[in-house]
């Protein structure tokens, strides 16, 4: 999937005012049949996922891949076709066992990376996303990227433990992300970074620089006021059409503990 979705974004990106109409056309109709194709596989495999969801591990189709691949916060994973499925629920004691909670983070998952998308930075590169809602659960379906924990090049993949920016390259892409999205650029932990702190940026082992996990990619509502359930942060984010429209940038990690050790902290939740 990624690799024949690069390839067409890379030409769509290649064409000038010497392109032919017959040329963008092509293009554009090799992009539709993908993501169709892409889609029809999600929703046959994505089905077979949600309806066998109260079943235990040992009776499922597809079974789970979490273990393999850690992390918590984007639900119990599976791997099919080439195709990365994440189950949003609130399980595992987050969002206080909440699907809706986790649905909603991975709703903001597929805008941020909308959002960074829409900025049309050269050189950037996304995954394949959708969404299914089936049966009141949410899965989270994206392309396969040829990346892992060693591709990592900027920002966070343990939760801020350690942080990275070590691709001028790509660090000059997402100062240029930062600045039409009016996204506040800050240091932390001596690191200068330009999204939240868990945006991973990666070089792929195909030289490309891709980008995942969007889903803090925008300000949080301050959490005043609002229900109390913990992580709001998480949840509740800004629209991006309003984050442009202010004088000030604002920081993604607002109300988060990743701004913990930041000495001006309570300037930047202010500021939101």
């Amino acid at each position: 999937w990624n690799l024949r979705f690069q390839e067409i974004m890379d030409t769509l990106g290649s064409f000038g005012i010497v392109s032919t109409y017959e040329e963008r056309i092509g293009a554009n109709i090799a992009l539709i049949n993908l993501f169709q194709d892409f889609l029809n596989a999600a929703k046959t495999y994505g089905r077979t996922i949600l309806s066998e969801v109260c079943l235990p591990e040992e009776k499922k189709t597809i079974k789970p891949v979490t273990r393999e691949l850690g992390g918590i916060a984007g639900g119990e994973k599976y791997i099919v076709h080439n195709i990365l499925f994440k189950l949003a629920v609130g399980s595992n004691d987050l969002f206080q066992g909440d699907d809706a909670i986790a649905a909603k983070v991975a709703g903001h998952d597929l805008k941020g990376l909308v959002n960074y998308f829409n900025c049309n930075i050269k050189g950037l590169h996304y995954p394949m996303m959708v969404l299914l809602d089936y049966h009141g659960y949410r899965l989270l379906c994206q392309s396969i990227l040829p990346i892992d924990k060693n591709t990592l090049r900027y920002g966070s993949q343990d939760q801020g433990m350690t942080v990275f920016n070590l691709d001028v390259e790509l660090n000059l892409k997402m100062s240029e992300a930062a600045d039409k999205l009016n996204l506040m650029s800050r240091d932390v932990k001596g690191i200068t970074i330009h999204s939240a702190v868990d945006l991973e940026g990666h070089l792929g082992s195909d030289g490309r620089h891709y980008l995942c996990d969007f889903s803090r990619s925008m300000p949080p509502e301050p959490p005043a006021g609002i229900s109390k359930v913990r992580l709001s942060h998480l949840y509740r984010m800004l629209r991006p059409e309003f984050i442009v429209l202010q004088d000030e940038k604002l920081s993604p990690d607002a109300f988060s503990r990743f701004l913990k050790e930041s000495q001006n902290s309570f300037n930047l939740n202010v500021q939101v």
